[in-house]
């Protein structure tokens, strides 16, 4: 409610539908209670990132619908922009930071006056800083989540077309990070318009993510922007003379993003593999990442065959927990019986999730591969450094082959323990594909292991969980190499 992005899906309706009066009333109420009911500098509405969106929403509003700017919102929203420029959240820095920057930009091109020139001298300045830091050198952003990449780059292109109007042109270094950032994009999107789920990764967090690309590639000058809405007006501040016309991205079989720590296998269309091993988050910024290094998922046409949970909501305690953790993502997990009892029991999380948005310990990438054989076949590997301390090491290795025009996926996980562990694996199923994968699985279980069904649930955004079943197979390891294994038909 504060963030009144409600606000800006309704100005989204009104430019495409040309219907402006309807509920034009109810939103000048809502401004003004709002006003009423947030005194400045208390509660969650002053609150440095809520203040972010809201601002921006509160612009758009005012430019596209001049008759709801009175004094009182305009004064109140002047009080608002003050507040965030002595309140930026330069302790978490990441997506909020810049979520501030970008506004106060925006904003200081709405308010001509010494003060925002001097906001907007010292936005751009610290707005190169960040993205010096936070953009890594193959596109994404340090967080190491699609949706917060998407949502910072929609961000940036809306302020960069502020920018270009206002001055003629955008700088050099921040085009070279959107145009980074663009390609980045354009090599993890699914099929399906779909986001890879790594990390904290809702499906409703930030736009429609073609949509996004496509406004970043008219701001660069390579592509007619055919959306509507505030993008659409955004995009129409800059006038481009010769737009080449619109291009297609070629995307390859094999995709190794090095400093995201991700790879995406494409053996066909249809068939999309994401295997993560890699930093799994900044040391100072844990908000949003998970106990998922070695994880994979795997896509048939945008839709999720075997897929980790997912995150459903940031405030319930119990299941942003569960979302966090190894069990909730496609990985092998090791455990520690107790002295008296195995059925009371230490498992080991690489990433040692704690709170809401926190984390400890962090294992880290002991080495990461990947290639195409002579025969076509596609692999990756990798290893981290989670179990060291326990006395162990684990090594998953995936392969893709072809066989009488089935493709299948092997997985084989290489653990070498010094003590004796417990492990469980966990096969987090589609719902549209578990009976079919629940018998493949099984037929291959060992007698030694045992195996449970549960009942569980993969999240389509905030609040949105989907039925499915998930597969876990459990056993005991003994001191010395062990080599599971397993073969998945994947189309």
């Amino acid at each position: 409610l504060h963030y009144f992005d409600w606000a800006r899906l309704w100005l989204d309706d009104a430019f495409q539908n040309k219907v402006w009066n309807n509920e034009s009333n109810l939103l000048q109420f809502l401004l003004d209670d709002w006003i009423s009911k947030n005194e400045p500098g208390i509660g969650d509405g002053w609150h440095s990132y809520t203040l972010s969106l809201r601002i921006r929403n509160w612009i758009y509003l005012f430019k596209a619908c001049p008759k709801l700017v009175t004094y009182k919102r305009l004064n109140s929203l002047w009080m608002q922009v003050c507040w965030l420029n002595t309140h930026q959240e330069n302790c978490y820095g990441g997506n909020h930071l810049l979520e501030n920057i970008s506004t106060l930009i925006i904003a200081s091109f709405h308010f001509e006056n010494k003060y925002t020139e001097n906001i907007l001298k010292k936005s751009l300045i610290k707005l190169k800083k960040e993205l010096k830091s936070q953009i890594l050198e193959d596109g994404g952003h340090f967080e190491r989540s699609a949706a917060y990449h998407f949502l910072i780059l929609d961000r940036l292109i809306e302020t960069s077309f502020f920018i270009r109007s206002n001055f003629g042109n955008i700088p050099s270094w921040l085009f070279t990070k959107i145009e980074k950032m663009i390609n980045w994009a354009q090599l993890v999107i699914l099929e399906n318009n779909s986001l890879p789920r790594f990390n904290d990764s809702p499906g409703d967090l930030c736009g429609n993510p073609q949509e996004i690309i496509d406004f970043g590639l008219n701001l660069l000058g390579k592509k007619e922007f055919k959306g509507y809405g505030v993008r659409a007006n955004i995009s129409k501040l800059v006038n481009f003379e010769n737009i080449s016309k619109d291009i297609s991205f070629r995307e390859s079989r094999l995709l190794a993003l090095e400093d995201t720590g991700w790879t995406i296998i494409r053996p066909v269309e249809g068939i999309e593999i994401l295997f993560k091993c890699g930093i799994p988050c900044p040391n100072y910024l844990p908000a949003h990442v998970h106990s998922d290094l070695l994880s994979f998922d795997i896509y048939k046409n945008g839709q999720p065959l075997i897929a980790e949970v997912g995150t459903s909501t940031y405030d319930q305690i119990q299941n942003r927990s569960f979302e966090r953790s190894s069990s909730a993502h496609n990985v092998l997990q090791l455990g520690i019986p107790k002295y008296k009892s195995n059925d009371s029991k230490l498992w080991i999380e690489p990433v040692e999730i704690w709170g809401k948005f926190r984390a400890a310990k962090k294992a880290l990438p002991l080495f990461r591969d990947c290639g195409i054989l002579e025969n076509g076949n596609i692999w990756v590997k990798g290893s981290h450094s989670g179990f060291k301390r326990f006395g162990a090491i684990h090594e998953r290795y995936l392969e893709v082959s072809k066989l009488n025009d089935q493709f299948y996926l092997f997985i084989v996980d290489k653990i070498e323990t010094k003590r004796r562990l417990l492990y469980k694996k966990w096969w987090h199923l589609g719902p549209n594909y578990e009976d079919k994968l629940l018998h493949c699985l099984i037929k291959q279980i060992n007698r030694d292991y045992k195996y449970d069904i549960y009942e569980t649930y993969i999240s389509k955004g905030f609040g949105k969980k989907i039925k499915r079943k998930t597969l876990c197979i459990s056993g005991i390891l003994i001191p010395g190499i062990h080599t599971l294994s397993t073969k998945i038909p994947i189309n």
